[in-house]
């Protein structure tokens, strides 16, 4: 397995010698060797270009590492942390893993729907002849209903329909229209580095998907 020098760590993942050391004095990464000459693993550098990012992104570094250091008990060693996707949204810090997604420093689940929220944005027009049908439940309805829901809430509530479209996900993982509608939600609304994520998840499953390569050179330039 690769490992890699402090310096040439610091190098590519653009943060100075002395955070890296603070992540590794905080028990985020795991460096081997002697302390003047540590080396890391890929997977620290994954963890440590996450948090350049978030850094890059106006997220303050205390609250990045303290973001590290809440996910890393969350996990409780099921898996390491540089698993987690962290991206930062509205001033929050959002974590998500396999179609999950939670407030990286409190813990708390995401999701933006109680039941009678998807009952009243569901219930059919007067007049209709769905009208004395009873609203569906959230935990019935199928992941085209929630992209029905999410298309009718883009216009006045985006992070609920974002929210819409990523319970159609957990339904369906490969439906790559509903990744494609959420990527670009995702960019309209400003989340330029989830939207990549997203972009990246089509076209890891179809290359040459048009839109998704477009858009993401468009975001990488």
């Amino acid at each position: 397995m690769s490992r890699f020098g402090l310096a040439e760590v610091a190098r590519l993942v653009g943060l100075t010698p002395q955070r890296i050391r603070s992540y590794a004095r905080a028990g985020l990464i795991t460096p081997l060797g002697a302390q003047e000459a540590p080396t890391f693993a890929f997977q620290d550098l994954v963890l440590l270009k996450n948090a350049r990012r978030l850094l890059d992104q106006g997220i303050a570094p205390k609250k990045v590492q303290s973001a590290l250091a809440q996910l890393r008990q969350q996990l409780d060693g099921q898996g390491p942390l540089s698993a987690v996707g962290l991206s930062a949204e509205g001033g929050n810090l959002i974590a998500e893993q396999q179609q999950r997604r939670w407030d990286a420093l409190s813990g708390q689940a995401l999701f933006g729907f109680s039941s009678s929220e998807v009952a009243a944005a569901m219930l059919p027009l007067p007049g209709s002849a769905q009208k004395n049908k009873p609203p569906p439940s959230v935990e019935s309805l199928t992941a085209a209903e929630w992209v029905e829901l999410g298309r009718d809430l883009e216009a006045h509530a985006p992070h609920q329909a974002r929210d819409a479209y990523r319970r159609a996900l957990e339904l369906e993982p490969a439906n790559l229209k509903v990744q494609l509608r959420l990527a670009s939600l995702l960019e309209r609304t400003g989340h330029h580095h989830a939207a990549a994520a997203h972009y990246r998840l089509v076209l890891a499953r179809q290359p040459d998907e048009p839109t998704a390569t477009d858009r993401l050179r468009a975001l990488e330039r």
